[in-house]
C-alpha cells in the first residue's frame, strides 16, 4: 500500500511539473521527489529482511561485504544527501519530459539553468519511469566531488545501486577510479 500511495504521488509530481521562473514557494514547479523517493526504497530494503550485497572496485580489485541494517543509512548517504527536491532544484535547474521510444521510458531531465554555487553537489539528474505505470525505473545523478572529479549514481528501482568516480587524466582520457556496486535482488 505504501509502494501505490508512494507511486500515485510521484505520478502527480511528473504531471504538474512546470517550467521554472517562480520566485513564491506556491508557484514553484513540483520537480520529481528524488531523495523522498529513495528514502522510500531504503524503507522497503530495511522492511524486506534482506541485506544488500556491496561490491566495492579499487585499481581492478575487487571486494564485497553484506551491508548491515544499520549500516545502510551511511552506505546510501550519496544517494540521499543532500535533500534534493523543488525547493532546492527550482533556482538553479529546469525540467525536461520526454518519451524515449528506445528506453520505453518517459524521461525526466534535469540540468542546470545558471551557474550552480560551488557547495552545490548536483550537476545533472535523470529519472526514466515506466509509461505505462507510472513507475520509476532508473535513476541517474552526476554529482561534482569537492576535488573536481565526478561522481556518477545510478539507482535502478527495486534492485540495485551503482556509484563509480571519474576523472580526466593528464592526457584527457577519462579514468575510472573506483566503482561501488550494491544490489539487494538477487
Amino acid at each position: 500500500m505504501l509502494v501505490q500511495c508512494k507511486q500515485k504521488d510521484n505520478a502527480k509530481a511528473i504531471s504538474n511539473a512546470t517550467n521554472i521562473g517562480s520566485d513564491s514557494a506556491a508557484e514553484r514547479p513540483a520537480y520529481f521527489p528524488l531523495t523522498n523517493y529513495i528514502k522510500g526504497q531504503l524503507l522497503e530494503i530495511k522492511n524486506s529482511g534482506i541485506n544488500p550485497l556491496k561490491y566495492t572496485t579499487i585499481n581492478n580489485k575487487k571486494d564485497s561485504a553484506w551491508v548491515k541494517v544499520e549500516e545502510m543509512d551511511n552506505v546510501f548517504a550519496e544517494y540521499i544527501q543532500p535533500e534534493i527536491d523543488s525547493a532546492r532544484l527550482a533556482p538553479y535547474f529546469t525540467e525536461k519530459k520526454f518519451f524515449d521510444q528506445t528506453l520505453n521510458a518517459i524521461t525526466l531531465t534535469y540540468d542546470p539553468v545558471k551557474q550552480l554555487p560551488d557547495s552545490f553537489q548536483l550537476q545533472h539528474l535523470d529519472v526514466y519511469i515506466e509509461p505505462e505505470n507510472n513507475i520509476v525505473q532508473r535513476i541517474y545523478m552526476v554529482k561534482k566531488l569537492a576535488n573536481g572529479k565526478l561522481r556518477q549514481l545510478t539507482w535502478h528501482s527495486g534492485k540495485s545501486a551503482r556509484a563509480i568516480t571519474v576523472f580526466e587524466d593528464a592526457a584527457g582520457k577519462v579514468v575510472t577510479e573506483d566503482e561501488v556496486l550494491i544490489k539487494w535482488k538477487f
